[in-house]
């Protein structure tokens, strides 16, 4: 449903059917390919942009919240502590990276600069990987804003890859926790998530499944290394292909592709795409002895 309604935007917005239909899928599966070169950007058109960011933040959203709001159960969305959070680093994210594009003059006018923050802020966060022109080219303070969103990614029930923002919401109240108790050993705390008790086993398991995730992130970039390429090239690379989201910096920055690489690293990066996306737990555990015996 939300692909035939940003199919029609689209349309009236200039592109033509096919056109429309390609980015219409590329924007709700969070996929990122462009029938053109220059992806969005190709379009110069203010309206796409502002039309591809708002359905970029709903197919990072859980679809459980679309079928609530669908329900008339605005409330209880407003509620989930993830979409807030969610909702929150996107707007920080425009918000910063708005202010430092405009104190470096890069873009004229104030409504292209916060459409150039929000677009791009959009992009990274739900793991989309549409371009509108080249962050590389922005203020440092911007790129590192960037370089942050590129480890978090969507919600959970969301089709954005990364991480995912619950995970991080739920370990950084672990960190909460674990400082309470240092605090005062003989208190009794618990970690909540959306007012959800959160058992101390689904907690260690999404810290396991979060130190996999950037111990492969690390091994990929050995790995990638080795083929000679400099070590931002090299790791945003792999972050790049491990959360889905496209696009990275030095050699795999938004104007560029992956054309360059040797086909062996361009399998390695195949598979580091699919663990990204399958999620780390299940491809890594076909590879253990367990796992095999039975």
């Amino acid at each position: 449903g939300l692909t035939l309604v940003l199919t029609i935007l689209l349309i009236f917005g200039g592109m033509d059917l096919i056109e429309a239909l390609t980015h219409a899928f590329a924007a709700m599966a969070t996929g990122g390919f462009s029938s053109r070169n220059a992806s969005i950007g190709a379009f110069n058109s203010a309206y796409i942009e502002w039309v591809l960011t708002l359905f970029m933040i709903l197919a990072g959203t859980n679809f459980a919240l679309h079928w609530r709001l669908l329900r008339g159960e605005f409330k209880l969305m407003l509620r989930d502590s993830e979409w807030r959070v969610y909702l929150g680093i996107f707007v920080l994210a425009t918000t910063f990276i708005g202010i430092s594009l405009a104190l470096g003059g890069d873009y004229a006018a104030p409504s292209e600069t916060l459409r150039k923050a929000a677009f791009h802020s959009a992009s990274i966060l739900t793991t989309t990987g549409f371009g509108s022109g080249d962050f590389l080219l922005w203020p440092a303070f911007a790129q590192a804003v960037i370089f942050i969103l590129m480890f978090i990614g969507g919600c959970a029930g969301s089709t954005a890859g990364g991480i995912k923002v619950g995970r991080i919401l739920t370990l950084f109240k672990m960190g909460v926790t674990e400082l309470r108790y240092l605090v005062n050993p003989r208190g009794i705390y618990g970690i909540f998530v959306g007012r959800q008790y959160m058992h101390k086993k689904v907690v260690y398991d999404i810290a396991a499944m979060v130190y996999l995730y950037l111990g492969l992130l690390l091994l990929s970039t050995l790995v990638v290394s080795l083929s000679g390429f400099d070590l931002l090239t090299s790791f945003t690379s792999t972050l790049a292909c491990l959360g889905n989201f496209g696009p990275g910096f030095s050699l795999v920055g938004p104007s560029s592709n992956y054309a360059f690489f040797p086909g062996w690293v361009k399998l390695w990066l195949s598979f580091i795409m699919l663990t990204g996306r399958l999620e780390v737990f299940t491809v890594i555990v076909l590879f253990t002895k367990a796992f095999r015996q039975r």
